[in-house]
């Protein structure tokens, strides 16, 4: 059985054994694709690999700290190892009262 699920659903792709299991807000859909294809098939400006078992919408991300990564009620744990994959692809604002780092989408200008 094959489903159509827009990328913009998508809030993260997590390893599970010899499974995938892709995460909606609406349901989780157990798939035999492998973390290591998803993110090859995956658009390379929507989601990011945090670690070796996961892979979130960047579109989706609402904070992080130096160990986790927030999507909403979700915590998923965020590795040094691709902190700068992370950071090349979201503008950072950091604020001094807060415990985790906001992000802001960086913006691509098309050309004319």
């Amino acid at each position: 059985m094959h489903l159509r699920i827009a990328y913009t659903d998508v809030l993260y792709v997590e390893a599970s054994s010899n499974y995938t299991k892709l995460h909606t807000a609406q349901k989780t859909y157990l798939t035999q694709v492998s973390i290591s294809r998803w993110e090859k098939e995956l658009p390379d400006h929507l989601f990011c690999k945090v670690h070796r078992s996961f892979i979130i919408s960047v579109a989706h991300l609402q904070c992080f700290d130096k160990d986790s990564i927030y999507l909403g009620e979700v915590v998923i744990p965020f590795v040094n190892r691709y902190r700068l994959t992370l950071l090349e692809k979201i503008k950072v604002i950091h604020k001094p009262d807060m415990d985790c780092i906001i992000k802001k989408p960086n913006l691509r200008i098309a050309s004319r």
